[in-house]
């Protein structure tokens, strides 16, 4: 009996040290996609992610209203992706407090905040669309260039959001900027 209390232990505490917190969202824990050492980068060079192991559909985006990358899980039958888009900032740029009103007027933010990526405090925002969807964005600039990137984690609502958007919060943390 002793013996079958240890190894349940044992798999008990294995099974947790797998868990992770989330950085955005209250009360939420979950395991991490495993990332591969494959990048994503976009049509310009200017920036990466790595893709999570599973069946991730990508594609790139160049127009006039941006540079952009996208994956979508094809492994579900909900959405749940990852974009990274890129636009130049408008002159004049507003300051975070304006940014987060403007944010503030055009969404339903749940949660927001600021998180430290790439060695800079970063804005963040939780989002429910009105389209059943729920979102997280992260705003990063360029340390140089004249321009911005939205990190965006999309989920269907209906869907265990809440461990999805942790479980591809290391997607956000394999951002590089060039």
């Amino acid at each position: 009996m002793k013996v079958i209390l240890s190894i349940s232990i044992i798999l008990m505490l294995i099974g947790c040290s797998n868990q992770v917190a989330s950085n955005f969202l209250d009360n939420c824990n979950c395991t991490s996609v495993i990332l591969t050492d494959k990048k994503f980068e976009d049509s310009l060079g200017h920036f990466s992610i790595n893709i999570p192991e599973g069946n991730w559909y990508q594609s790139k985006n160049l127009d006039e209203n941006g540079n952009g990358i996208s994956l979508l899980n094809d492994d579900v039958d909900s959405i749940i992706s990852v974009s990274v888009t890129e636009i130049a900032k408008s002159v004049p740029w507003p300051n975070r407090d304006l940014q987060q009103q403007d944010i503030n007027a055009q969404f339903n933010v749940v949660k927001s905040g600021e998180i430290d990526l790439l060695g800079e405090l970063r804005m963040w925002n939780y989002i429910k669309h009105d389209d059943g969807m729920k979102s997280l964005f992260i705003t990063v600039e360029h340390p140089k260039e004249n321009r911005f990137v939205t990190i965006a984690i999309w989920v269907e609502q209906d869907y265990n959001h809440q461990e999805e958007i942790c479980k591809l919060e290391a997607v956000i943390d394999s951002f590089k900027y060039y």
